[in-house]
């Protein structure tokens, strides 16, 4: 595990299946094309750096990150984390919003 991570009982079986949610959205348009696509499940206390660190180790063109859709007049961006990921991602962060296309 990462530092800062911490695992439980039910924890292998809901990463294996975030992980492959999260392999569900790649579109199939993707294999078809010269388009490499990393999906990774961290489990961490500070996910804004764990995503930051994953991007940097895969050497990522860019991030997509989710947003809530709770934007406030202060932040078009929703969430503590995914404002943490633009400020310190080391390439250009794609916020979807929710029931985006």
């Amino acid at each position: 595990p990462a530092a800062g991570s911490r695992r439980t009982a039910r924890a292998p079986a809901f990463l294996a299946e975030a992980l492959q949610n999260l392999r569900a959205l790649v579109p199939a348009e993707a294999a078809a094309r010269p388009i490499r696509t990393e999906v990774e499940v961290v489990e961490s206390r500070n996910p804004a750096k764990a995503i930051c660190q994953a991007a940097a180790r895969f050497g990522a063109d860019f991030v997509c990150v989710g947003a809530r859709g709770h934007a406030t007049a202060h932040s078009v961006f929703s969430g503590a984390v995914t404002e943490k990921v633009i400020q310190q991602s080391p390439c250009p962060v794609f916020v979807a919003q929710p029931g985006s296309p």
